[in-house]
């Protein structure tokens, strides 16, 4: 509702009604500023069994405080903002229509929540929370702008992560303030001090709550055994960062990166990886992007296939044997079909295994030791060359002049031309020729040419959907099997990770795993 006026004129109509009214049926309850706080927390009470609670609030309940047991929100569509009349000079606080944008964040919070990963308790996560909460502890001066990225770049150890310079120069100045020379140590490497301080005043509440859940024990060993494993903490950074993912290729004299959303981007010169010639990694997450002349990340670090299957968005199988797709098919990647069913699997059992934990948090994980060695087994064997997209064995088809059968592909959205070139790209392809031509009838046809392949779209009314459908014609027969055949991925390291997963499971035969040649082996 709008104010207290309208709270209470719909509290009086609904306590008038006969059934609304009834007490024993429904509870209806008011929440504004001007009440007592004792009337405030009522809200927050369980009602009795078959007792339907109605909350009447602004929306300050929907902005500033969470009430737990709520299933249904229904909203007016109106809000009290403040404004300024110049003629009178005076502020006025006036309800108004709320904008389209407000109105879909709600929606888009809970398309948010649906994509994101699930956390893991490694203790060193508290340091890149704490971290991501407060401003950057990296300070820049304008004339010492060399020598504070040399000093950044020290803590980067060419691992292509910002996150993980963090924890070190966290590190580091806890180890010089045992020595009191704290401040020292942040002149030297251009740290605050202040900002190192608050980080470590949040890493001790985020552990304290941590323990007091239960989901960290009192004896820190057992959460902490992985803790030094640069893998697994790549793994927690991009459960807690993702969907913030960007695809990275390596070009002979450049990087291009792309996300979903914005197409091209480009890295802080500030970041450890915005002076890299090169990233030996598909991927890369961050924390925040931020629009000046370009879109520009901020705070990222590389990550693997194999960590972005198995704590990135959800992931469902495409319409090709060895196909799974995230991010409603933005992400594709290709692989033997065992594998695929391989990573399938061992998401599913993460994800069961995390429910669990969370549902009980005094649960012995122990017993799941297989499937987290498993885990981190397959994350640190990937090779990191993203060949999982698109294979990278490159199939040069015949060149074929007549225009070719169409079929429905997976091409679509908002902008598929920039999705195809991005496939493409990823690929080792070049683009294609594109070309839009209208009819006599004001109808449109656009046509691309790849390897001297031809894709005419059918006639469309306009031309945005004449390209939409050139492109989805362009990823789809012929050409799609011959850009996404993939090689199959044998890699001798990843069979410790398949033993480990099999004294998990005990029951999937050695060759149904892909990894072992054959069902005679």
């Amino acid at each position: 509702m709008t104010g207290w006026d309208d709270i209470n004129a719909l509290k009086d109509q609904l306590q008038s009604h006969p059934f609304l009214g009834d007490p024993t049926e429904v509870l209806i309850l008011p929440c504004h500023g001007s009440m007592a706080s004792s009337e405030q927390r009522l809200i927050f009470d369980k009602p009795d069994s078959g007792v339907r609670k109605i909350v009447l609030a602004t929306n300050m309940a929907e902005t500033s405080i969470t009430i737990n047991d709520v299933v249904f929100v229904v909203d007016c569509g109106k809000a009290k903002e403040t404004s300024y009349d110049a003629l009178n000079n005076t502020p006025c606080l006036l309800p108004t229509w709320i904008s389209k944008a407000s109105a879909r964040q709600v929606q888009n919070a809970i398309e948010y929540l649906k994509v994101i990963g699930a956390l893991d308790e490694e203790e060193e996560l508290t340091i890149l929370v704490a971290g991501l909460s407060v401003r950057d502890p990296f300070l820049s001066p304008f004339d010492k702008k060399d020598l504070a990225d040399s000093a950044k770049a020290q803590f980067s150890c060419q691992d292509y992560s910002d996150h993980l310079a963090l924890i070190r120069a966290y590190e580091g100045w806890k180890e010089a303030e045992r020595d009191h020379l704290g401040y020292d140590y942040c002149w030297k490497n251009f740290l605050s001090a202040q900002t190192l301080k608050a980080i470590d005043s949040l890493k001790k509440q985020f552990l304290f709550l941590l323990k007091d859940t239960g989901l960290v024990d009192e004896n820190l060993s057992t959460s902490n055994k992985w803790s030094r494993d640069e893998n697994i903490v790549r793994a927690v950074i991009c459960a807690g960062l993702f969907p913030g993912i960007c695809s990275v290729v390596n070009k002979e004299r450049s990087i291009a990166l792309k996300t979903m959303e914005d197409g091209q981007v480009m890295l802080y010169s500030n970041s450890v990886n915005g002076k890299e010639a090169k990233i030996p990694y598909p991927w890369l997450i961050f924390n925040e992007k931020v629009k000046v002349n370009s879109v520009f990340l901020r705070d990222s670090t590389a990550i693997s296939d194999s960590v972005l299957l198995l704590f990135g968005g959800n992931i469902c199988r495409g319409g090709l044997d060895g196909h799974l797709k995230m991010l409603a098919g933005y992400l594709e990647f290709f692989m033997t079909p065992d594998l695929a069913y391989t990573y399938v699997t061992l998401r599913k059992e993460l994800e069961e295994l995390i429910l669990s934990k969370l549902q009980n948090p005094r649960m012995d994980t122990q017993t799941w030791e297989e499937l987290l060695q498993a885990i981190r087994l397959l994350a640190s064997s990937d090779p990191c060359s993203g060949r999982f997209v698109f294979g990278r064995q490159e199939i040069k088809p015949k060149k074929i002049k007549t225009l070719l059968p169409a079929s429905t592909g997976d091409i679509g959205g908002d902008n598929p031309k920039g999705q195809l070139q991005t496939l493409l790209t990823r690929a080792g392809h070049d683009n294609p020729t594109y070309k839009t031509k209208q009819l006599n009838n004001n109808q449109f046809k656009a046509m691309v040419e790849f390897n001297g392949m031809q894709f005419i779209s059918q006639s469309c009314g306009n031309k945005k959907l004449a390209e939409k459908e050139r492109c989805r014609r362009h990823w789809s027969g012929e050409l799609r099997r011959c850009i996404v055949r993939s090689t199959p991925i044998r890699p001798e390291k990843w069979k410790a990770a398949q033993h480990a997963y099999l004294n998990y499971i005990g029951a999937i035969p050695l060759w149904r795993l892909g990894l072992l040649g054959g069902k005679d082996q």
